[in-house]
């Protein structure tokens, strides 16, 4: 068993640092980070929204919405944490930083509802969450 303690630590340590996301090292780098981040952001919303509207319309069943909406959800907010957990080098980094953060939260707080909504076997109006999609390609085209 004392063999083990050392080995068992380190799988701890490592699984624990796993799913941490180390700091960017240039502004470039972040702001990088931050444009896939926006762009994995506006696909699961869009997934989202694209489902909802397509079982409100009678083209998927509650069963297909179900799955896809609830992994497009998860996709999104592991999105999120993933780039707030990232370092930015910068004040000028920052301020992008708070400008992402603040769409992705609203992101995972419009695509909350739908996800209920669809568990529920319900529907719900999804422009809130298309319209922070489109906030979302807008702040990553104007990173081009």
């Amino acid at each position: 068993m004392r063999r083990r303690a050392p080995l068992l630590v380190a799988l701890a340590l490592l699984v624990g640092t796993a799913g941490c996301a180390g700091s960017s090292r240039t502004d470039e780098d972040f702001r990088h980070k931050a444009s896939q981040t926006l762009e994995s952001a506006v696909s699961a919303s869009r997934t989202i929204t694209t489902g909802v509207d397509a079982a409100a319309a009678g083209r998927l069943t509650a069963a297909y919405t179900s799955v896809l909406v609830r992994e497009a959800d998860r996709d999104l907010s592991a999105v999120a944490e993933g780039f707030l957990s990232r370092q930015p080098p910068s004040a000028e980094s920052d301020q992008l930083r708070d400008r992402v953060s603040e769409l992705l939260r609203r992101a995972e707080q419009e695509a909350d509802p739908l996800r209920i909504a669809v568990e529920r076997g319900q529907t719900a109006p999804t422009a809130p969450l298309a319209a922070v999609a489109d906030l979302m390609e807008q702040e990553q085209e104007a990173m081009k």
